[in-house]
């Protein structure tokens, strides 16, 4: 049974894609929410064919909250990662598919990813046991104590965008899971939009654990960056704003053309975070910051 619905998940979601239009529907009955197809399309077929359903016309993506509040039917861990993995082959699917209402259509399936993710990494063998999946991206720190899935959500800009879903142990060890952007009070830097390389936990001095997280990312389709930022597990919260850089920055980006390789590195014996920079004339140069125990500090020559 399972096995069949999946595939009707699968197959549905790409006809419905095809059929697509661009005109809202304000829809007032949340009744008809029962459905993961229905859900994760943005869609319902009436009487005058397949459209996009909104709660309001100045609100076409408000379907996120109810797929917020959608209550996922699958009770084991394996059934909800086998329809998990059904969605996210839609998704890859999708991806190589052009259509002016593309992003219209993929945007609530993305959610609906996020939402059953969030279920199953709030099961405890998930920690130790990270979702596989080609569309995936997970980075894992060493002491197992966090995940960090990124995938393109594919909204048509020519440059990837990418959503975030961290899984992490508290200093207590419960588990909890959340959504969200690197940095959201610094759009400019596009941590929101970054993918994530590399997790290491730093010696901290004081009380919470840090973890430096690596990204890279695209600002446009000639402009590239990697950078750093730290994320604070303190009791049972992640902190996104920790000053890790002197000065009281919250992170180091660096921006580079395309024909220019940068290379970013961190060493646990010298605590060194490195960037090398290697230019077309093949003279590289490197930025290296040490880690005090509190902040990176700008090592100089």
């Amino acid at each position: 049974m399972i096995e069949k619905r999946i595939l009707g998940l699968v197959f549905v979601s790409i006809l419905l894609l095809l059929s697509c239009s661009s005109r809202a529907v304000v829809e007032d009955d949340e009744n008809w929410l029962d459905d993961p197809i229905e859900t994760y399309s943005i869609i319902k077929e009436d009487s005058s064919g397949i459209d996009i359903v909104s709660l309001s016309d100045n609100n076409p993506l408000a379907i996120r909250k109810m797929i917020a509040r959608y209550e996922i039917p699958e009770k084991t861990l394996a059934e909800k990662e086998k329809v998990l993995y059904a969605m996210l082959d839609t998704l890859q699917v999708l991806s190589s598919m052009e259509h002016e209402n593309i992003y219209n259509c993929v945007d609530s399936l993305n959610y609906m990813v996020v939402h059953y993710m969030q279920s199953i990494l709030s099961d405890r063998k998930t920690i130790y046991a990270p979702l596989k999946h080609k569309l995936l991206k997970v980075v894992s720190s060493a002491d197992k104590s966090m995940n960090i899935y990124s995938w393109n959500e594919n909204i048509g800009v020519g440059i990837a965008s990418n959503m975030n879903v961290i899984q992490y142990l508290t200093q207590d060890k419960a588990l909890k899971v959340q959504f969200c952007g690197f940095l959201p009070d610094s759009l400019k830097n596009n941590f929101t939009t970054g993918v994530p390389v590399s997790i290491y936990k730093l010696n901290h001095k004081n009380d919470g654990n840090l973890y430096l997280v690596n990204m890279e990312g695209a600002v446009s389709k000639k402009s590239f960056y990697k950078g750093s930022t730290v994320l604070q597990v303190l009791n049972d919260s992640l902190i996104f704003d920790y000053e890790c850089f002197e000065s009281g920055e919250k992170n180091y980006i660096m921006l580079h053309p395309a024909e220019v390789d940068v290379a970013c590195s961190f060493n646990y014996k010298t605590n060194q975070l490195t960037y090398r920079v290697k230019e077309q004339s093949k003279v590289t140069t490197q930025v290296v910051y040490v880690f005090n125990g509190e902040q990176f500090v700008l090592k100089q020559d």
